[in-house]
């Protein structure tokens, strides 16, 4: 531990296809499907994570389940920000954590043949 890590008050988030993980201080804070659901109608978000999975395929017609991220990829940015939104500002986690948000992006380059042969070159 460092002299100043008591002062910051980061989370890490692992946005995963079938999973959201929240990470402080070392700990996962929140494991949850990431799905969210929302009214049709008023485009309200009625239900985040573990909830909006037990809505998932079993409402109301104005009950639209989303999974923002297919395949590895974030698909729906909109449902993808609420949901994100959603677990972190829970009463739990934003009590346990003032957190300081920040964005960082990893993004794996598509294969092409030139990359294939640079590589196996080298």
């Amino acid at each position: 531990m460092g002299l100043f890590d008591f002062f910051t008050q980061d989370i890490a988030i692992d946005l995963g296809t079938a999973n959201t993980l929240i990470i402080h201080k070392d700990k996962v804070v929140v494991d949850e499907p990431s799905i969210i659901a929302l009214d049709k109608l008023t485009g309200k978000v009625l239900a985040i994570g573990r909830e909006a999975m037990q809505m998932h395929e079993k409402t109301h017609d104005n009950i639209k389940t989303i999974r923002p991220l297919k395949e590895g990829v974030i698909a729906d940015f909109h449902a993808a920000e609420m949901m994100i939104r959603g677990m972190i500002f829970r009463r739990e986690i934003s009590a346990a954590c003032n957190a300081r948000l920040g964005c960082t992006t990893t993004r794996r380059p598509p294969s092409t043949p030139i990359r294939s042969r640079a590589s196996s070159t080298s």
